[in-house]
C-alpha cells in the first residue's frame, strides 16, 4: 500500500513528497577507467614512478576514495531514478541517502587529504562555497545526533529535486557533480603514473 504524502513527509523524511525528479548527473562515463585506477597506480608505482611511500600512501588513500565516490554517485543516482519514477519504497530512499551521504564523506576526505598534502585551505569559514556546504553537510551526517534535530526534521540530511540539503546547508546536484569531476580528474591522473614532485 502506498504511503500518502502526508505519511512519506511526517513519517519518512522531510519533503520527501516534494521529491519528483533526478536532477543528478552521469559521471561515470567521464572516467571509464575508473574501476581500474588502483590497479593502474600499483603498477605505474612498481615500473614507471618512484615514489616514496608516504607519498604512495597518499594516492592510494585519494584514488580509493575518489573510487569510491564516483561509484557510490552512480549508485544512488540509479536508486533516485527509480524512487522518482515511481518506486516510492522507503527502503529505497534510504539506500539513496546512505549512498549520496558515503559519496559526500568520500569525497570530502579525498578533498581533505589533497588540502593538508598541499597545505592549502579548501574554503573560509562562512564563505558560502561548494567546499564549504560539502565540509557542513559531511559533518551533519557524520556528527548529528538524531535527538536533538530541529522540529519537523527525522534526518540530519535529506534529497530534495536539486540536491542534498542538512540544516543550514545545502549542496545542488550540480555542485556535487563538479566536485566529484575534479577528484576524478586528479585520481586519473594519479592512476596513469601523473604524479607531481
Amino acid at each position: 500500500m502506498p504511503l500518502s504524502m502526508y505519511a512519506l513527509d511526517n513519517f519518512v523524511s522531510q519533503d520527501l513528497s516534494q521529491l519528483t525528479e533526478c536532477r543528478a548527473d552521469a559521471i561515470a562515463l567521464e572516467f571509464p577507467d575508473c574501476s581500474s585506477w588502483l590497479t593502474s597506480f600499483v603498477l605505474n608505482w612498481i615500473f614507471r614512478i618512484p615514489l616514496p611511500k608516504d607519498k604512495a600512501a597518499l594516492a592510494f588513500a585519494l584514488i580509493r576514495r575518489a573510487e569510491g565516490a564516483i561509484e557510490d554517485y552512480e549508485e544512488a543516482r540509479r536508486h533516485l531514478s527509480s524512487l522518482v519514477a515511481g518506486g516510492r519504497s522507503v527502503s529505497l530512499y534510504f539506500r539513496c541517502l546512505r549512498k549520496f551521504e558515503s559519496t559526500v564523506a568520500l569525497l570530502y576526505q579525498s578533498l581533505d587529504f589533497m588540502r593538508r598534502a598541499l597545505g592549502i585551505s579548501l574554503f573560509s569559514p562562512g564563505d558560502g562555497s561548494p567546499y564549504e556546504r560539502l565540509n557542513l553537510i559531511y559533518n551533519k551526517a557524520r556528527h548529528s545526533d538524531p535527538q536533538t534535530l530541529p522540529a519537523g526534521q527525522l534526518h540530519a540530511v535529506w534529497i530534495k529535486n536539486d540536491g542534498l540539503y542538512a540544516e543550514g546547508a545545502n549542496l545542488t546536484f550540480g555542485e556535487l557533480h563538479e566536485l566529484l569531476r575534479d577528484v576524478g580528474r586528479i585520481a586519473d591522473k594519479l592512476a596513469k603514473g601523473d604524479v607531481p614532485a
